[in-house]
């Protein structure tokens, strides 16, 4: 029985219907940068918005449109379960230290970030770093733990965050809409 040990690489893709993708070869935009790993695709993707990447592609003529009317992904060779792509506008004004250090005195939620972490990561030791950093309130100890942590999931948990944070901002804007009504 032969093994192989390809190597994952990971594309942009328009995603037309579950597990019906066109890869997108970034270079093909000719905005300056072909990424492979995840970390190098996030890295571009955040400087754009997108519909920056959508229009890019339109531009270049490289897709049917019908995938043009699907998602935006990033898929790998393997054809595994697709990822979200961190653009622009997902990203906004997240700062992840500043998120921790705004949040750090709510007990419920740093318990429910501390679940979070040790459910993502295996690593017994990284866990229950980020559990003291979080118990002592230091933000850099909590920053370091997760940069310890090995990129795709890293990524997870950095989404987890995004989430929290949009969903703050949400409610921020639904507060503050309420309060100018009356």
């Amino acid at each position: 029985m032969k093994e192989y040990n390809q190597e994952v690489k990971y594309f942009l893709a328009l995603e037309r219907m579950p597990g019906d993708y066109k890869f997108i070869n970034i270079n093909d935009l000719n905005l300056g940068c072909n990424p492979h790993s995840l970390a190098e695709i996030d890295a571009f993707t955040m400087q754009y918005s997108k519909n920056d990447l959508l229009e890019a592609i339109k531009k270049v003529n490289i897709v049917e449109p019908d995938y043009l009317e699907g998602n935006l992904v990033i898929q790998d060779n393997m054809k595994h379960k697709s990822l979200p792509v961190i653009d622009k506008e997902l990203l906004g004004n997240f700062q992840v230290g500043e998120f921790f250090q705004e949040r750090i005195t709510n007990k419920m939620l740093m318990n429910n970030i501390n679940y979070k972490f040790s459910i993502l990561i295996k690593d017994n030791m990284l866990v229950n770093d980020f559990k003291i950093c979080v118990k002592m309130g230091n933000i850099r100890g909590i920053l370091e733990t997760i940069f310890k942590v090995e990129y795709s999931l890293q990524r997870k948990f950095m989404l987890y965050l995004l989430d929290l944070y949009h969903k703050d901002l949400n409610k921020e804007v639904t507060q503050n809409l309420v309060r100018d009504k009356n």
